[in-house]
């Protein structure tokens, strides 16, 4: 995925109608490692705004008289040589009063000007929503950018009408002529390709970060580090493309696009190779290639397509519109000032947008906390299964088993530990969001605080341990409508019935002992009932039996009351 700070935005100067304090003898300057980018270009904003870059990297967006004054802080200009350059470049008037109130009041808390004793500034970075944590780098950004320059030639723009010409024809043979039913086939009667699966698929998210690096310096931009974090639950590799600002909007999208550009590339490859030997197993990630383009183009969540939405628009700070635009759609609210910047047609995408992705979060989260106890148990059963397949295997000396095992053991503990840890960061944020919104309002912070509570005990309940915690067992779906049901039930006070989740025709009774709830190595100790009362006794052949024939039922004239499996012709 893409990673780009979003730029924090400084309120608007208001000039003062009086200005009462005497400028400053110190000069200010701007702190060590601040870059001006000039103006955003293809910016959705009615007066579009300049981009400064702190040394941590972290964005900040100025409007234009602050980053005229910014542009003429060299340590050397006084308050009154800034303020007559600035009313001659902007033609209003500004006293050195009001360039020293907006340089302490507006740009120091930026970050963006150095201390009086000369120390780098301290300013906090923003944690923004839904944003990647956990980051740690694994790529520096020198070989990031040296591997970019190798493989630019890959954005020459014959070479990408040649693979999306290449992706159609491989598009329309495997998903219409061949399918995927014999690859998953292959895979589930040779386990054993799962390791290669696996590392394949890593190799594949690794290329479609090297996407977004190249395509950025295929602009001209300078890509940063290439490393991973935790995005909502799961792993992720992320790159940091945050020069891209300072890009034109189609630089923008093509660093953006980067990602799914060198996921086709990678399907192409993987078909060539599926060519020459004939392993189907081959093709399960060029499907699983597919399914993650898809999921990188939605642009609800910070994935590819959100930073593309972003870009369309000119609007990098999507999420930060949320609340003015929520303000602005009540009637007897005025409209807050930072949806009222952006262009109508912006801000209708936007709104849009909005109107789309708050219905879907809120839907999201409830299905989570609804179903959380059964994919807990789910998960806790199925761990429990392969921990003893993989403890089997190692005894046994099977390393090659027992290495997979691990990766199994792995991939189901890092999405319970990211859930548990998405849920407890958002229910901290929302407290304290809370708490800093309501401050200096009692009444309203008693409110929020039952309401809170109120949130939490209805979790509680949801989660107490009175049964529900049982496996996921077959023929259970949970469809959206499905999902909507128990959602409804669970704030009715009523949740849903395990029953209900079943369609009709699967149901069956079965308690927790189930056979599917049981772990795997408890099942292999388990001999499985015959489904007839009479054990078929097979005949012996020389040759094995690709397929047979349906058991005949006996008749009650037949000899013997065992039944013959017969070759089908």
């Amino acid at each position: 995925m893409a990673l780009r700070q979003d730029p924090r935005t400084a309120p608007r100067p208001q000039r003062p109608e009086t200005a009462t304090a005497e400028p400053s003898q110190t000069a200010p300057r701007l702190a060590n490692g601040v870059e001006l980018l000039g103006r955003f270009e293809g910016s959705g904003y009615r007066e579009a705004p300049f981009m400064v870059r702190r040394p941590d990297g972290q964005m900040v967006q100025l409007p234009q008289i602050l980053y005229l004054i910014l542009e003429r802080l060299d340590g050397r200009r006084s308050h009154q040589h800034i303020a007559g350059e600035v009313t001659r470049a902007v033609g209003r008037g500004l006293e050195p009063a009001d360039v020293e109130m907006l340089i302490e009041k507006k740009l120091r808390p930026l970050g963006l000007l150095a201390s009086p004793d000369g120390s780098a500034p301290a300013a906090a970075k923003l944690d923004p929503f839904l944003a990647l944590k956990l980051r740690f780098a694994l790529v520096p950004k020198a070989a990031v950018r040296f591997v970019a320059a190798v493989f630019r030639p890959l954005f020459w723009p014959p070479v990408i009408l040649a693979v999306l010409a290449g992706l159609v024809i491989f598009d329309a043979w495997f998903f219409f002529d061949h399918g995927v039913a014999q690859s998953v086939r292959a895979l589930l009667y040779q386990p054993l390709y799962l390791v290669m699966t696996f590392g394949i698929i890593v190799a594949a998210a690794a290329f479609h970060e090297i996407g977004h690096a190249t395509a950025c310096r295929y602009g001209g931009g300078q890509p940063g580090q290439i490393g991973a974090g935790v995005y909502l639950v799961w792993p992720a590799f992320y790159t940091d493309v945050t020069d891209s600002y300072r890009l034109g909007k189609g630089a923008r999208l093509r660093t953006d696009l980067g990602g799914v550009y060198f996921h086709a590339i990678f399907i192409l490859v993987m078909a060539g190779v599926y060519f020459t030997t004939g392993n189907e197993v081959l093709l399960i990630p060029v499907f699983l290639a597919h399914l993650e383009i898809f999921r990188q183009l939605l642009p609800i969540v910070r994935l590819d397509g959100y930073h593309v939405l972003a870009d369309v628009t000119g609007v990098p700070d999507l999420f930060n519109r949320i609340r003015p635009i929520l303000v602005s759609l009540v009637p007897w609210k005025r409209s807050d000032a930072r949806a009222k910047e952006l262009k109508p047609w912006v801000r209708f995408v936007v709104t849009l947008w909005v109107l789309v992705f708050i219905p879907f979060l809120a839907f999201n989260v409830a299905w989570i906390l609804v179903y959380a106890p059964r994919i807990a148990a789910t998960g806790w059963d199925s761990f429990r299964g392969h921990l003893g397949e993989t403890t089997a295997a190692f005894g046994r000396g099977a390393e090659l088993a027992g290495s997979a095992g691990l990766i199994r053991l792995l991939m189901l503990g890092l999405p319970a530990a990211g859930m548990a840890y998405a849920l407890t960061r958002g229910a901290t944020r929302l407290t304290r969001g809370t708490v800093r919104a309501t401050a200096g309002k009692p009444v309203t912070r008693s409110l929020a605080l039952i309401g809170l509570l109120a949130v939490a005990g209805g979790v509680g309940f949801v989660w107490w341990p009175d049964g529900d915690y049982r496996p996921i067992r077959p023929g259970e779906r949970w469809t959206a409508p499905e999902a909507a049901t128990a959602v409804v039930h669970t704030a009715s006070g009523r949740p849903v019935t395990e029953a209900e989740n079943v369609p009709l025709t699967e149901r069956r009774d079965s308690g927790p002992d189930d056979e599917v709830s049981r772990p795997a190595v408890e099942r292999e100790a388990t001999p499985e009932p015959s489904p007839a009362t009479v054990t078929p006794t097979p005949t012996p052949s020389p040759t094995p039996v690709a397929e047979t024939s349906p058991t005949p039922t006996p008749s009650p004239t037949t000899a013997s009351p065992t039944p013959t499996v017969e070759p089908s012709p």
